[in-house]
């Protein structure tokens, strides 16, 4: 039978198979609503979100609504948004449907399906022709510099373990509209190497993020923590978290900074000048500064905290270009793992690579997706919101993409943004 489209109407009868991928993972999560009543399924709702979000221009729940009442049939029906079966017409949801049911959901379930779909992604990869050019083949900045960074650098060293980083976010948009005491925040687990975040909780304030430390890394399976390294700040030098991620089988590299002075002290205090570098790196020319790193490993026994047994100092000397005068830095940290089972070298990714959840996460998000102008505060929206840009983020990452805002451009047609997420063919919903 034949589709047609007249103000939003559609008959058809695809005998298309159910969609793999993004929308098999999407369904595994826990719908919170009624059965009775529900018009839309939550994976379509989920579905709709990301495809909206990956279009440049769309942050919000309004503007989600907007790309849905802009699209053509197709697109919504393999998106699985509902048809009533007398008049044809697709149902689209309002911003106020979308926002609520948002609003109940798990932060929890989204990162690990997000994760899911990472990891279990077929398609080709990253077309090679040029590195210093766009999987769409246009010249861009941040592919050039990429390309740039890895002929000029030493090539980085061989990483034994997995690592995570993590850190809090704060969703300032979502700030109450009286008062100050109450704010949007989330703790979030990302992978090292890819960006990939693998947990996430939502936090009430500040002082949570210390105390859902242990609940943000029960999302992770035993085999997936079991040998990996958890990077954290300062403000996870707490003693429980270490003997939690030793119970645990994992390691950590935890800085050491001024709310921890007697172990700062003693890290501080010890014999640095007697000490060889181990490792260094620079000058790396970003940002428009040259830095210059230089790593000492030691090892240490009675230190107080658990399990430690190598202290690593890493100085810091930055010049901003065309200045004389430049800064040094000298920060400590702590590890569990013993000489024989990480290098200086390792040590010194891992340590730069926590720094990954800040560049690729969270600044990805307050400037490309412009999270903290997003007015959304009910619930757990704000969080959710966040979970699926991650998911945009790392799709177009993953299809080879260095510039997120670039790629965003660059899926303008719907079909493309169905195709980046594996979407092909769906049924439709009958209601």
């Amino acid at each position: 039978m034949s589709s047609s489209r007249s103000q939003g109407v559609l008959t058809t009868d695809p005998a298309e198979p159910l969609t793999p991928d993004l929308m098999d993972h999407l369904a595994t999560i826990d719908d919170p609503r009624h059965p009775r009543g529900r018009r839309y399924p939550l994976t379509a709702l989920l579905a709709l979100s990301v495809c909206a979000l990956t279009t440049t221009g769309h942050n919000t729940t309004t503007a989600i609504t907007e790309w849905a009442h802009n699209a053509p049939p197709p697109i919504l029906l393999r998106l699985g948004l509902p048809v009533c079966p007398f008049t044809g017409r697709i149902h689209i949801p309002d911003e106020r449907t979308l926002r609520e049911v948002l609003a109940r959901l798990d932060p929890a379930q989204l990162a690990r399906a997000g994760l899911a779909t990472l990891d279990t992604r077929t398609g080709p990869p990253p077309t090679p022709h040029s590195a210093a050019r766009t999987p769409g083949g246009a010249p861009e900045r941040e592919h050039r510099r990429s390309h740039r960074t890895r002929q000029c650098q030493m090539p980085p060293p061989r990483l034994r373990h997995t690592a995570y980083a993590v850190d809090g976010k704060t969703q300032r948009g979502a700030r109450p509209r009286k008062g100050r005491a109450s704010i949007s925040m989330s703790l979030h687990a990302a992978r090292h190497h890819d960006a990939a975040v693998a947990a996430c909780t939502q936090l009430g304030n500040k002082k949570g993020e210390t105390s859902a430390f242990t609940a943000l890394l029960d999302q992770l399976h035993d085999t997936e923590l079991l040998g990996a390294i958890i990077t954290a700040d300062a403000l996870h030098t707490v003693a429980d978290h270490a003997t939690y991620l030793l119970e645990r089988g994992a390691h950590y590299l935890i800085y050491v900074k001024g709310n921890r002075p007697r172990l700062h002290t003693q890290l501080s205090t010890l014999p640095w000048s007697q000490i060889p570098v181990a490792h260094s790196q620079g000058p790396t020319h970003a940002h428009g500064r040259e830095e210059h790193r230089s790593v000492k490993v030691t090892a240490v026994t009675g230190l107080a905290f658990p399990g430690a047994r190598q202290v690593v100092r890493i100085e810091r000397h930055r010049r901003e270009h065309g200045k004389a005068q430049g800064s040094r830095e000298v920060v400590f940290a702590v590890t569990d793992l013993d000489a024989h089972q990480v290098s200086p070298a390792e040590l010194a990714a891992h340590a730069r690579g926590h720094w990954t959840v800040e560049n690729r996460v969270h600044y990805v998000r307050d400037v490309t997706f412009n999270e903290d102008a997003r007015r959304t505060r009910t619930g757990a929206a704000p969080v959710v919101l966040g979970c699926l840009t991650d998911i945009v983020r790392q799709a177009l990452s993953a299809a080879g993409w260095k510039n997120t805002q670039s790629g965003r451009r660059a899926h303008t047609g719907k079909d493309k943004v169905l195709d980046l997420h594996g979407i092909r063919r769906t049924r439709p919903v009958w209601i």
